[in-house]
C-alpha cells in the first residue's frame, strides 16, 4: 500500500506523468512539415543505420508485409513508406506516445537525426510546431 512504501508510489506517479507529457504519435499526422521531414529521413537508407524497415520489423512486419503494405506507389502525391507506417501505427496503437516511438527508433535504427526531430516535436508547444 502507499503507506507502507511511499517512495514506490512516488516513482509510479512520476513515470505516469512523464508518459502523459509525451504527445501521442497520432498527433504527428496533423503536423505536415514535421511528418514530411520524418518521412524523408526514415525513407532514406543510411549506411550502418536503420530506416523505416527496421522500425516496421520491430512492430512485427516481415519482409513481404513491408513490401506489400508499406511499398511505395509511383503516382504523384502517393504516401511514402514511412507515412504509411506512421498511419498504421496511429490506427493500430492509438495510445503510442512520441517518446515510446523514439525508444523504438533508437533501438532499431540508431538514427540521432530522427530521434532529435521527434523529441523537438514532442517538446514543442502546439503553436511552435
Amino acid at each position: 500500500s502507499i503507506l507502507q512504501n511511499p517512495a514506490e508510489s512516488l516513482t509510479c506517479a512520476c513515470q505516469m506523468d512523464i508518459q502523459k507529457e509525451s504527445k501521442l504519435m497520432i498527433s504527428l499526422l496533423n503536423q505536415e512539415s514535421t511528418l514530411q521531414k520524418l518521412c524523408q529521413m526514415l525513407d532514406t537508407d543510411v549506411p550502418l543505420a536503420g530506416d523505416y524497415k527496421a522500425v516496421a520489423k520491430h512492430y512485427g512486419f516481415d519482409r513481404y508485409q513491408i513490401a506489400s503494405v508499406l511499398g511505395h506507389a509511383d503516382y504523384p502525391g502517393a504516401p511514402t513508406r514511412t507515412r504509411k507506417l506512421i498511419e498504421w501505427l496511429a490506427s493500430t496503437y492509438p495510445e503510442l506516445t512520441v517518446e515510446e516511438f523514439v525508444t523504438v527508433v533508437d533501438k532499431t535504427t540508431k538514427r540521432n537525426d530522427v530521434i532529435n526531430l521527434l523529441r523537438d516535436y514532442d517538446k514543442a508547444q502546439e503553436n511552435e510546431v
